[in-house]
Formats: structure tokens, sequence, C-alpha cells
């Protein structure tokens, strides 16, 4: 290359992710008809996801979003009107969570949604885990968000 580059290596493994058919299709962990759907994106949101699932004793779905951009709008229609929560380790501001709101808003449908995401604030140095849990990534936060 005749130009700058950079190639990012992320933290962390891939082993938690199924294999992948495709990029259209999210992954369905529990009952479809479940009054809560938790929407979540990359592996540690995935496990804290599994862990609400087991630990609530409520009527809960986990969701593999598999990707953010561009929504999958199908999907998000079959789950209007559930109790949704999204889990990212992202920013809020133009983040997945901020997307499905604006999704629903713009479509005209009524339907509960909680983001967890990373406030747009300086995040003090720590550990991955330490700063998740400062910014309130804990499965009692999500199981308080659930109906």
């Amino acid at each position: 290359m005749n130009s700058p580059c950079a190639i990012r290596y992320p933290n962390g493994t891939n082993d938690e992710f199924e294999e992948h058919s495709g990029f259209d299709e999210c992954v369905w962990e529990g009952d479809t008809n479940a009054d809560n759907v938790i929407l979540c994106v990359g592996p540690r949101m995935l496990r804290l996801a599994r862990e609400v699932k087991k630990s609530s004793g409520k009527s809960v779905s986990v969701v593999n979003a598999r990707r953010i951009k561009p929504l999958d709008e199908k999907f998000l229609n079959k789950v209007a009107g559930k109790n949704i929560i999204t889990l990212e380790e992202n920013v809020l501001r133009g983040g997945f969570g901020e997307s499905v709101i604006e999704y629903y808003n713009a479509n005209g449908v009524k339907t509960r949604v909680k983001t967890f995401a990373i406030s747009d604030k300086f995040v003090n140095h720590a550990s991955q885990d330490e700063q998740l849990i400062k910014e309130g990534f804990t499965a009692k936060n999500v199981e308080n968000q659930l109906i």
C-alpha cells in the first residue's frame, strides 16, 4: 500500500459464536413468544444475556444480533411489541440500541426498548470487565428491566 493502514486485532475470542450461515439471520435462544427479548452484540454481551435468561426466572429470549448495520428490519418487525433490551459494547449515541429505537419511531411502532451501551463520557482505565460493571452491565441491572 502507498498509504497508511490500520489493522485491528480484537481482544477475546469468537469461540462462543455458532457457525455463521449468513448475515441476514438473527439467532434465537429460547421461546420466540417470550415477553422479553434481549438483543445482544458480541460474545461478552451474549454471555451476559445468557446469564440473565438463566437466573431471572422470567420469559426471556436471547438473540445474537450478529450484525448491527444494516438493521434486520424483518426481524425487528417480528419482535415489535415485546419488551426489548439491547446489549452492546459500543457507545450509546449512534449505536445499535439507538438504531433500533430510531427504526421503531420512524415506523410508528410503540414498543419498549431499553439500551445498555457505553455512555458518552471519558471511561477511566480499568480492565474490560471493570469498565463494563461501571457502565451498568450487570445481570442484576438487566434483570431489573425485564417484565
